[in-house]
């Protein structure tokens, strides 16, 4: 993800050749603004995939399917929280495709065949 510094947070630059010195140690407020940058970007992706697939799916039914606590998406979409990556990720997914839901819906409905014993395995090899 890339992050857009604010115009006001002071680079150390050469003046002869212009060269920028961007480290946590020549710039030691960089680690909180990155920081505070990345949440604020994580908040309005999420504001915005939730926004979005809300033409698709009631809230209530997203979180159901997606093991989310009740109200949780309705918090994330007006900014009361920050949410994780693994979470924007599956709802910039779910929003592309928004047909995907069902299918997570019938891969969570379904258990899984057990995985073959490693001796069954080897003699297959």
């Amino acid at each position: 993800m890339c992050l857009t510094l604010p115009t006001d947070l002071p680079v150390p630059t050469c003046r002869l050749c212009r060269h920028r010195v961007l480290t946590f140690e020549s710039v030691p407020e960089l680690e909180s603004t990155l920081a505070a940058l990345f949440r604020a970007e994580l908040v309005h992706r999420a504001s915005v995939e939730i926004t979005h697939l809300s033409k698709f799916f009631s809230q209530r039914r997203l979180e159901r399917e997606i093991d989310l606590s009740q109200g949780y998406l309705c918090r994330l979409r007006y900014g009361d929280g920050v949410p994780s990556v693994a979470l924007i990720s599956l709802l910039a997914l779910l929003s592309a495709e928004p047909s995907r839901l069902e299918e997570l819906r019938r891969y969570w409905a379904l258990p899984l065949e057990p995985l073959p014993s490693s001796r069954l395995r080897k003699r297959a090899s």
